[in-house]
């Protein structure tokens, strides 16, 4: 599944910067991972034009965030902000900060609430918001699927051998809920273990309306981390850092048929 791999590289990523700070131990549970993910598919943040968001679902959203991750939410050196009405920044404060070192500027692991509409329903094979872990075996070309009850065709349990064989369905899995859940699951196992930044900010931020431009997400989001990080002495860059979504692994784009992760 995309999204263990991204929480892999997002604990690297996150553990990089962090120190441990106490002797706490977290035992990362892929199954209720892969359920909250599962979750979260279900909430219809839409974007349809700029401006026009799925104001209700989002703030489903953004209360299951605070239920899904209590220790995020309960830690006294990360901060919360809303920007732009929907938009979430988490800022993970560093065990020794110096705003004014323009080699400790901030960090930032960035990703999207929304998700397009959905014009093409008749091509689905699942509702394209019920978060089903289905089951593909693969001698079938076809996810199994049970109309009549909205379900997939098997249980799913994460030790089973052939796990490597469900499929989480719905939008948003791949863009790009998949990296918002990746980010939050990294860090809070990271806080469960004791651990936190030494001297750099890690900043998360999860837009809301990226899908129609993001003028009233990441633009306020951007302007916000200019006002609180650029100092005329470094050029006015506010951040050191920034790791956002990519496209899929492709190939023969270039002659000698390298493949590419843009």
């Amino acid at each position: 599944m995309g999204s263990k791999l991204c929480t892999i590289l997002m604990m690297l990523m996150v553990h990089f910067l962090v120190l441990p700070i106490s002797e706490a131990t977290s035992v990362f549970n892929l199954d209720a991972a892969i359920r909250r993910f599962s979750k979260v598919i279900t909430f219809e943040t839409v974007s349809t034009d700029p401006g026009v968001s799925n104001v209700t679902e989002l703030n489903k959203f953004k209360n299951y965030l605070e239920k899904a991750y209590p220790l995020i939410h309960s830690t006294p050196w990360i901060q919360r902000q809303i920007v732009g009405g929907l938009s979430i920044v988490y800022t993970i404060k560093s065990l020794h900060e110096e705003k004014n070192d323009s080699s400790k500027k901030p960090w930032i692991l960035q990703a999207h609430q929304d998700v397009a509409p959905v014009s093409d329903l008749h091509k689905w094979d699942a509702p394209p918001f019920s978060g089903q872990i289905l089951y593909k075996p693969q001698t079938l070309h076809r996810i199994l699927y049970d109309p009549k009850t909205n379900k997939g065709s098997k249980k799913f349990f994460v030790d089973d051998p052939r796990n490597k064989n469900y499929y989480i369905y719905g939008r948003g899995t791949s863009d790009a809920k998949h990296i918002v859940m990746s980010i939050m699951e990294s860090v809070e196992y990271m806080i469960g273990r004791g651990q936190r930044p030494i001297r750099k900010t890690l900043i998360l931020c999860f837009g809301h309306d990226e899908k129609v431009g993001g003028l009233y997400g990441g633009k306020n989001v951007a302007r916000m981390l200019e006002n609180t990080y650029a100092r005329s002495a470094d050029g006015g860059k506010p951040i050191d850092f920034l790791l956002n979504e990519g496209f899929s692994i492709v190939k023969d784009i270039l002659p000698q048929n390298m493949k590419i992760a843009p």
